[in-house]
């Protein structure tokens, strides 16, 4: 996919034999439209009818749908609701500007990142153009409870607290030294001081930290993502 950032998380399937009922499943599930524009969508479907499976569904479904359709908030629609809803938006651009040479794409992929008895993460990838000077890319971090299929909030995942904080800014330091030379932290946050990302996540070797653009730094300097080893900050960790 032109354009498309690399989301670098490895893949794991490992189950713990605590884990109870049966394993989750999925299947691959895609969507692609070529027509007026362009939609390729390629996200992973629990199978079964189990409260979980369908909790997990429906808040993927949900934030894919979103990524897609930036400019709407949209609530239990599927992802081919939400292609359909993308093509006839550009559609009614298309007829409100028809000597515009725009069009418009959406290059969506989901993945699992980690599986354990605690904890399932999974990464979504989203480039989506819908003109302007260049398109936007995000990546969105979900964390569910294998058990039930709720989503775990940051404060459930992480003991935040001074500990914490200074190992994650070290790594983040380490991290955007690589692309600019600037050493203040206030210089990344636009005059606020340094916080956790909004996206934290699981690999099989450690706990994934994800800044998007915009919420660390200027554009030029995209997303910021970095790994912290499981056994640096296990103390810090609520589930793994």
């Amino acid at each position: 996919m032109k354009k498309f950032v690399k989301f670098l998380l490895l893949l794991t399937l490992g189950f713990g034999c605590s884990e109870p009922e049966e394993p989750l499943q999925f299947e691959e599930k895609s969507v692609e439209i070529n027509e007026s524009v362009t939609i390729e969508v390629n996200y992973p479907f629990y199978i079964g009818d189990s409260d979980r499976a369908n909790a997990i569904n429906s808040e993927l479904q949900n934030v894919i749908a979103n990524s897609m359709n930036p400019m709407d908030t949209l609530k239990n629609v599927s992802v081919e609701e939400a292609a359909k809803l993308f093509k006839m938006s550009f559609d009614q651009f298309k007829k409100d500007f028809n000597d515009t040479n725009q069009r418009w794409e959406a290059f969506i992929d989901a993945e699992e990142t980690y599986r354990s008895p605690e904890v399932l993460s999974i990464g979504i990838n989203s480039y989506v153009d819908t003109g302007g000077a260049h398109g936007n890319t995000v990546i969105n971090i979900l964390n569910f409870n294998p058990i039930d299929g709720s989503v775990y909030q940051k404060e459930d995942l992480l003991i935040a607290n001074d500990g914490l904080e200074k190992i994650v800014k070290q790594y983040f330091l380490d991290a955007i030294q690589k692309k600019t030379i600037k050493s203040d932290l206030k210089d990344y946050f636009f005059g606020e001081d340094f916080h956790l990302p909004e996206n934290i996540g699981y690999s099989d070797e450690g706990v994934i930290f994800l800044y998007n653009t915009y919420e660390a730094s200027a554009y030029h300097l995209g997303i910021t993502e970095f790994e912290i080893p499981f056994n640096e900050i296990s103390e810090y960790l609520n589930v793994q």
